[in-house]
């Protein structure tokens, strides 16, 4: 429940209110000069016109949900404010008072300060900066890698919908067999900074150069930059058929977004324990007890069931191997 900073009285939803330094205040209580926030009979007034805070920006909201949106996303407009904090202490400069040229130095330190210790504030999350670049003698052969991913993947049938940056990311681990984007095995779950990094530039080339992806394809092939990559191309081939024969296995439906990445997330797990956390040897039931030891895998997301199936499926694929104990051993 949310309640008015300065009456007291209760903010309901889908009624105009305000966030004004973190606080919040009824329509009753703000007046809106064209941007300008005013809280009436106080000091308290936000040009919003000009988009300087990063978090205590003052804002005008509909409803809860409009206002939990906004709030969820409070570190924006960074590079405007900066400018703005900047053009403001060189306007001040030539005829405002020390106090004042002071007043926006800090301002401009605070923002320049808080842009520095970015990356350190955050708590296991991977944050790179890169220039999107039209160049095409920048692409290189991890481009083409994931740029024939995609064109294969998109050949074979798979939704658009399932290609998200986690899905993606575990379609590239089904096909790189000698860790060519050098998956992270430290972590709890297959990760690769450097696909991510090369993933972002392809999407940036794309959009800047407004080509598809087969037209930059048919560039890279110009450059040389495919070259000796046969190999690898079967990988990727192989990697698309292993999630394809998957679905068939287990009579997914394709249109099921969620339960095909689910199913995948499963698929990658147990090879990941296989190729960097187990021995070769496991039973079923110590695999489950593995997969629910993993970073983001809900222990009553899947069972020994969907274990079992999965083995059987991976057995098929010559993958795994079961000896005469009932346990099996990773074989490719």
């Amino acid at each position: 429940m949310l309640k008015c900073e300065k009456c007291g009285g209760i903010i309901e939803n889908n009624k105009i209110f305000y966030d004004i330094h973190d606080k919040f205040y009824c329509d009753c209580c703000v007046e809106d000069n064209k941007g300008i926030f005013v809280v009436k009979d106080t000091s308290i007034s936000v040009d919003t016109t000009h988009k300087f805070f990063i978090k205590n920006q003052a804002r005008k909201f509909k409803s809860f949900d409009e206002c939990i949106r906004n709030l969820e996303n409070d570190i924006f407009n960074i590079e405007d404010s900066l400018i703005w904090a900047t053009e403001q202490l060189e306007r001040k400069t030539k005829k405002a008072t020390k106090t004042e040229v002071k007043f926006w130095e800090n301002k401009v330190e605070e923002k320049k300060k808080f842009l520095e210790n970015f990356e350190k504030n955050l708590k296991d999350v991977n944050v790179m900066v890169y220039p999107p670049s039209s160049d095409i003698s920048r692409l290189s052969r991890e481009h083409y890698y994931i740029i024939y991913t995609l064109l294969t993947a998109n050949k074979n049938g798979i939704d658009k919908k399932l290609i998200n940056d986690v899905f993606f990311q575990k379609l590239i681990f089904l096909a790189d067999k000698n860790n060519y984007f050098q998956f992270n095995n430290n972590l709890k779950a297959p990760f690769s900074k450097l696909l991510l990094l090369k993933y972002n530039e392809v999407k940036d080339y794309s959009k800047i150069r407004k080509f598809s992806l087969l037209t930059v394809k048919k560039e890279m092939l110009k450059q040389n930059t495919s070259e000796n990559l046969e190999k690898d191309e079967k990988y990727i081939e192989r990697g698309i058929e292993l999630f394809l024969d998957m679905q068939k296995y287990l009579s997914l439906n394709k249109n099921d977004v969620e339960n095909n990445r689910d199913k995948l997330e499963l698929l990658v797990a147990i090879l990941y324990l296989l190729r960097y956390k187990t021995n070769n040897s496991l039973c079923s039931t110590d695999l489950l007890n593995n997969i629910t030891l993993l970073e983001d895998m809900k222990k009553e997301k899947y069972n020994k069931k969907d274990i079992d199936e999965m083995l059987d499926f991976l057995s098929k694929e010559n993958i795994i191997k079961f000896d005469i104990f009932g346990n099996f051993n990773y074989i490719n």
